[in-house]
């Protein structure tokens, strides 16, 4: 109160608050299904190695392996690397509009597009885009971390019809606690009673 009266009378100016700063933009973690099922733009998936709940790097976009891309810091699937998977599009009939999932395999793809449309028989075309997905692990405070990172836009084509989920899998900290079984050789029942009484005279000296 007085402050605002020294101001008033011409002895003091009045400065507002200074505003906060804008907040830093981050890669936004997915928190809704529709993000999870057909992601787009900057997106990240992080969790600890080992401890993934199921499914946690899929999508329903048609996706291939394109190699490794240098990622620093990168301790997996190669030191420095990330596995790079690009988005195969959609394929769609000229004619009749017909969306079709492509295959992930190149010859499989291109036994779709000689086939032809399924519904009219007419020419397919592959929709392409430019969207990727890099899958690769690093370490941070001692801990190790699997990052799924998706980059890109899907708006140059319409979504496909979705594929199969991925199988249930075991995680791999329990995959690794098992043991494979050794076969053992077979014991006659004549070679194990002479081993436990050779054995028994051995007690009795």
């Amino acid at each position: 109160m007085f402050g605002w009266l020294l101001s008033f009378l011409g002895l003091e100016s009045v400065n507002p608050p200074p505003l906060p700063d804008p907040p830093k933009v981050k890669i936004p973690f997915e928190s809704s299904l529709e993000k999870k099922d057909w992601p787009e733009g900057p997106q990240l998936r992080k969790y600890i190695r080992f401890f993934e709940p199921d499914g946690w790097a899929h999508s329903n976009w048609a996706w291939r392996s394109n190699g490794y891309i240098d990622r620093p810091g990168s301790l997996h699937p190669k030191l420095d690397k990330a596995e790079c998977r690009n988005c195969l599009g959609v394929l769609e009939c000229g004619a009749c509009g017909k969306v079709i999932r492509p295959c992930t395999k190149t010859a499989d793809m291109n036994t779709q597009l000689a086939h032809k449309c399924p519904q009219c028989s007419s020419e397919l075309i592959q929709i392409t885009c430019k969207a990727r997905t890099h899958h690769f692990v690093i370490e941070e405070d001692g801990s190790q971390y699997s990052i799924w990172e998706h980059i890109g836009s899907h708006s140059s084509h319409p979504h496909p019809p979705t594929g199969r989920r991925p199988p249930r899998s075991v995680p791999s900290h329990q995959v690794a606690q098992k043991r494979p079984r050794v076969s053992k050789p077979n014991i006659t029942r004549a070679a194990a009673q002479g081993s436990f009484y050779g054995l028994s005279l051995q007690i009795r000296r």
